[in-house]
């Protein structure tokens, strides 16, 4: 094996392979990366059993070859050279790595142990990676971080007719934002952990590619994401994803418009003295007016109020948690948003003014 590539191509690709092997490897080799030369470009693999890594870039190959190389210190001897030629060259049971007058010499693990890459045979379904990246970004922090409850720990998305919807919930919140795809003949829900699709949409998002091919392997039981020359896979959880559609309200009684701005201006104003009181704050609705207020034994209390167009009869206060609010407002881009209510301690519901699809539940709090 000796292949000549350039530093800038090829260390990025080992910074995202080491990305996916754990701290804590199972066997000593899945510390390692897999490199293999043929038909002039190189292939690295990376794998910690639950998410697999591949991807290949071009390269100037003298004589074709594999091995498995230490992760780490692949890494941080790539990091050490300058930008430019890089020479990878298999000797026995060393891999060399030089660059002029620098030379460095790794042992290397078997490539036979190493875990193989399984052939994807089944039909792809293909992704507006853009529309799927915006999916995940808007409903991935709603998942619960507890890794002992798996399902909550992980976002659905489920397929049916021409959408695919991304669903997410720790029990006390939900975010659901549905994109278009082509045509999915049956419908099925997919569970996969927040942590690794995370990862995934990082790699995707790296690859600047406009379609993003997906599968689900029933024979695997693993998710396939393939954008340009970078494939992931990834477990599946297993489970029963909650009935998310039996949260949504069909209807509310109070539909308020305000500025988005200066909503998350003034709930980081309460949070001031709320972060005392676990972020809890009280949302005062009442005719052109929305208060916000915030309180604390130990510190004070304090209030913001917005106007709004909201022209009804009808008032609310409901108490909320003020960082689950912030979570999804960041991500909304539109000028206004609507916070839609029943009664004081029924699911609100926090949207996008005009046609956007994405919905955000939050659970109230008793005061």
């Amino acid at each position: 094996m000796k292949i000549t590539l350039l530093k800038e191509n090829i260390f990025p690709k080992i910074q995202d392979a080491s990305h996916f092997i754990s701290n804590k490897p199972q066997l000593p080799i899945l510390s390692g990366i897999y490199l293999s030369c043929s038909h002039n470009q190189l292939t690295i693999r990376s794998t910690d059993m639950k998410v697999g890594y591949q991807t290949m870039i071009g390269g100037k190959i003298e004589k074709e070859g594999d091995c498995v190389v230490p992760a780490r210190f692949l890494s941080e001897t790539l990091a050490s050279l300058k930008a430019g030629p890089v020479v990878l060259e298999l000797q026995e049971n060393t891999l060399l790595i030089s660059q002029g007058r620098v030379k460095a010499k790794l042992t290397i693990f078997s490539s036979q142990d190493f875990p193989p890459f399984p052939t994807i045979t089944e039909e792809f379904s293909v992704l507006d990676t853009k529309a799927f990246l915006t999916a995940i970004e808007m409903t991935n922090y709603a998942a619960s971080l507890d890794e002992t409850r798996p399902v909550l720990a992980s976002i659905l998305l489920a397929f049916e007719d021409k959408e695919c919807t991304v669903v997410a919930t720790d029990g006390y919140r939900l975010a659901v934002h549905p994109f278009a795809i082509p045509l999915v003949e049956n419908k099925r829900n997919v569970l996969i952990q927040a942590k690794m699709l995370s990862d995934v949409v990082r790699i995707i998002d790296k690859e600047k590619s406009k379609d993003t091919r997906f599968l689900v392997s029933s024979e695997l039981v693993q998710a396939v994401f393939i954008a340009g020359d970078t494939t992931v896979l990834v477990r599946l959880t297993e489970g029963e994803f909650p009935p998310y559609q039996n949260i949504i309200p069909p209807s509310f009684a109070i539909t308020v418009p305000v500025d988005r701005e200066d909503f998350i201006d003034g709930l980081k104003t309460c949070l001031v003295v709320a972060k005392e009181s676990s972020s809890i704050v009280s949302l005062h609705i009442e005719p052109k007016a929305v208060k916000i207020s915030g309180n604390s034994v130990n510190i004070g209390e304090n209030e913001v109020e917005l106007d709004t167009s909201y022209s009804g009869e009808e008032k609310r206060t409901i108490s909320v948690n003020a960082k689950f609010l912030l979570d999804a407002i960041s991500k909304i881009t539109t000028k206004f948003i609507e916070i839609c209510v029943n009664e004081e301690l029924k699911p609100v519901m926090v949207k996008p003014e005009g046609e956007n699809p994405f919905v955000y539940i939050v659970m109230p709090f008793k005061r």
